[in-house]
């Protein structure tokens, strides 16, 4: 579409006049082009880091084997995104970036295993088989555990759902073909490409010695390297064990002290932290909306926004991309149900500014000088600045609809709230949408004077209405044509207050008497638009908030505590709050509504997998560590509690369990060979630090650049990536440490509630399950 409009635009230039030009207003395609180049190369940083973690830890072939997941996956996203008609936006553009440490993590914890057994001397075809075989179901059960935290949002409603849907939408996708690759395209990269480990013999490395000593050197420098960091995981192992062990002997005190330690940090962040529906993005764009007097026409409403215009070309030129006038109406800014304001009174001017990166001040400073340029500017009844914002279109900061039957009282209310307003430290720009009218005339009957002579007030009416505007008294008829008749007081009449008083009023007993004798005769300001909201006429009061001072959401708090009698001051009216405030109370409200959807169906397929309902709860105890690191973690960067962090939150739920279910499936095996509890617990810590420190580091690696701006800062998206990689690093430890003492809590439970707690542990055999053989009868 913007490549058709620059063609249209090409084609029109050679029809303008001579020095006239074509100048690109709102040309969002920039904006695009700018946003998305950001989140690609944060997804380029993203999978650079994630490659060179991989050869950290599991050498440079498995690292292939592991990395090849991701560009697979991605192609058959891709295939899908074509076939449901999405297209490659900044929002599908970061539900890939999420993924891109994620999707490995399958692939690490399959080629991890496989490596493990090639390592114990197993070919690489056997060790193929058998690490596939090892950790398929756990495999299997962790990608559905992230499927499952994904999948209800994509039935969040609302302009926000529809905005983020899209994230969940891709994570999924690429899951899915994740699974694909790890289950049947791996292992056959493995048993073909795999290379056994020679345990004797001579050195590969001994011929390139002989053929080239320098290229040996750097050889034996990066094979060196990957020795000392292989020997310095071995330390770090040994160590993890020991801790271990004494977390695991004082497991009651250890387990009881991380969750009131965590209960209090995460509550306390929670409370602390500012609420927003959106991170601000500095938009490209601001408004300036002028309101003159009532009285003014077009032509006086002109010159005013003349005015502006000079002073907004007096702001450098190269933070200026182009300006526009508009006289005579308001176009709507927010997007929320907000329509075009007429009124020869109106006017504004739209500045486009020039790429973030172009200038070196923000809208909010360049928007503070224009203010200090127009303040000399007479006639203006109200002035308004008004910045445009990144992410879907959402309501003001502060909006107050003001609901009742009358005006008066309406008006005098609404006065009374933007007062409150004006107190707040870092509320601006507060206004209302009440916009009153000409002069007109009013005619309030007399109640005594109109008995008396039988009137009412639509006969009265009825009879002013027909002497102004006349009234039909037949059609004349000629041929084909048909001619109104309007009988009306001729032109030149009522033209004044007097003559308008002394028109003639026929009553029902044939008298005849003056309107000045029945009726009152006012001249008062009528009303520009009378608007409604569920039925009842209102008045909206809206303000601007400068969030380096408050936040939207306390703003209007503090409005809500301070108006909380109103209806009992001002019966029949009512305040109702909407706005920013009224989005994040209803979207925070559905997203924990969706949480718990998504606990419920992880737990069910937790249960499925290990055929109990305590090991399930075992294992989603990770979610609340999650939660608590993520919460800290917003503090600390000193971010808000926005909608996109609370998709953070939710979604980050179906990742902290993958690693649990792995470590507690180990476990579980290990004591089905019949290993005591203890050695059992030990020894899938032991087994199981290095996939989990890495699928880990490989979520948070991919995330990483991201959260700290390499390649560029996008504040829309940072939130979630903080929650992620702070949630996901506590939840990480507290598996390694806290979940082993869990499951011994429980085993202790189990010992004293079961007769025979190591029952389900047993090995059932043949004969067991089939009974004894028979002899066949001859």
């Amino acid at each position: 579409m913007v490549a058709q409009l620059r063609e249209l635009v090409e084609k029109r230039k050679t029809d303008l006049p001579e020095g006239a030009e074509l100048t690109a207003v709102n040309d969002y395609s920039v904006i695009l082009k700018e946003r998305l180049g950001i989140l690609e190369t944060n997804a380029f940083f993203g999978l650079i880091l994630v490659v060179l973690m991989l050869l950290l830890f599991i050498g440079w072939r498995n690292a292939v084997f592991a990395a090849l997941g991701i560009p697979v996956a991605f192609m058959a996203t891709f295939w899908f995104m074509s076939v449901g008609g999405y297209t490659l936006s900044g929002v599908s553009l970061f539900g890939l970036i999420l993924v891109v440490g994620i999707v490995v993590d399958d692939a690490i914890v399959v080629i991890e295993n496989t490596y493990r057994h090639i390592e114990a001397g197993a070919s690489p075809k056997v060790a193929a088989i058998r690490g596939a075989e090892e950790v398929g179901w756990p495999v299997v059960a962790a990608s559905l555990t992230t499927i499952c935290a994904f999948g209800p949002l994509m039935f969040m409603s609302g302009t926000a759902g529809q905005f983020m849907r899209v994230v969940p939408i891709m994570a999924i996708l690429v899951l899915i073909a994740s699974l694909f690759e790890v289950f049947v395209i791996l292992p056959a990269h493995v048993s073909e490409w795999g290379k056994a480990r020679v345990q004797a013999g001579r050195s590969r490395l001994e011929n390139l010695r002989t053929r080239s000593p320098n290229t040996f050197a750097l050889s034996a420098y990066i094979t060196g390297f990957f020795a000392a960091f292989g020997l310095f995981f071995h330390f770090i192992r040994n160590r993890y064990i020991r801790i271990l062990k004494i977390t695991i002997r004082h497991r009651y005190a250890f387990v009881g002290s991380v969750f009131f330690i965590g209960l209090i940090a995460c509550v306390g962040a929670f409370l602390v932290l500012d609420r927003e529906l959106f991170p601000g993005e500095d938009f490209p764009q601001f408004y300036v909306k002028a309101e003159m007097p009532p009285s003014y026409g077009m032509q006086e409403t002109t010159a005013i926004i003349a005015q502006f215009e000079e002073a907004a070309k007096t702001l450098p030129s190269n933070e200026v991309a182009a300006i526009v006038s508009n006289i005579g109406l308001h176009t709507p800014t927010s997007g929320m149900m907000e329509g075009v304001t007429y009124g020869s009174n109106f006017g504004e001017i739209i500045v486009e500014l020039t790429p973030k990166r172009e200038r070196a001040r923000g809208v909010d400073d360049i928007i503070a000088e224009l203010r200090t340029k127009t303040t000399g500017i007479s006639g203006i009844e109200e002035l308004n600045f008004i910045t445009q914002e990144g992410g879907p279109p959402s309501g003001a900061d502060v909006e107050v609809k003001v609901k009742g039957p009358r005006f008066d009282q309406l008006t005098g209310l609404a006065d009374t709230l933007k007062a409150s307003l004006m107190e707040m430290d870092g509320v601006y720009d507060i206004r209302d949408d009440f916009r009153t009218g000409k002069s007109e005339l009013r005619i309030y009957l007399k109640p005594e004077k109109a008995h008396q002579y039988g009137l009412t007030t639509f006969q009265v009416a009825q009879t002013v209405r027909t002497a102004i505007e006349g009234a039909k008294a037949t059609t004349y008829r000629e041929a084909d044509e048909a001619i109104d008749v309007i009988v009306k007081y001729e032109e030149d009449t009522l033209t004044n207050f007097a003559e308008l008083n002394n028109l003639l009023i026929a009553t029902p007993m044939g008298a005849i008497v003056p309107l000045k004798d029945v009726a009152d005769i006012i001249e008062e300001k009528g009303y520009a638009d009378i608007r409604r909201f569920d039925g009842e006429r209102a008045i909206t009061v809206y303000a601007s908030v400068d969030r380096t001072k408050t936040t939207p959401f306390d703003a209007t708090q503090a409005l809500i505590r301070k108006f909380a009698d109103v209806e009992s001051l001002y019966p029949g009216y009512q305040l109702d709050f909407r706005g920013l405030f009224d989005e994040i109370v209803e979207s925070f409200s559905e997203l924990w509504k969706l949480f718990i959807v998504g606990l419920l169906l992880i737990y069910v397929v937790l249960g499925a997998q290990f055929k109990s309902f305590i090991q399930p709860i075992i294992i989603m105890l990770a979610v609340p560590f999650g939660m608590i690191g993520a919460m800290v973690g917003l503090l600390l960067a000193n971010a808000t509690l926005s909608m996109v962090a609370m998709f953070g939150i939710v979604a980050l739920s179906g990742i902290v369990v993958n690693d649990s279910i792995v470590l507690i499936d180990f476990i579980n095996k290990f004591r089905e060979r019949g290993y005591n509890k203890w050695y059992a617990i030990l020894k899938g810590g032991y087994v199981r630090l290095r996939p989990i420190v890495l699928t880990s580091m490989t979520t948070i690696i991919g995330l990483l650049p991201m959260a700290i701006g390499l390649g560029g800062k996008s504040p829309i998206w940072m939130p979630m990536a903080y929650t992620i990689i702070f949630g996901l690093s506590l939840a990480t430890t507290m598996t390694l440490f806290v979940m082993p003492a869990l499951y011994a809590i429980t085993t202790d439970i189990r010992g004293l509630v079961l007769k025979n707690p190591e029952e389900r542990f047993r090995t059932v055999s043949d004969e067991d399950l089939l009974g004894a053989a028979v002899p066949a009868d001859d």
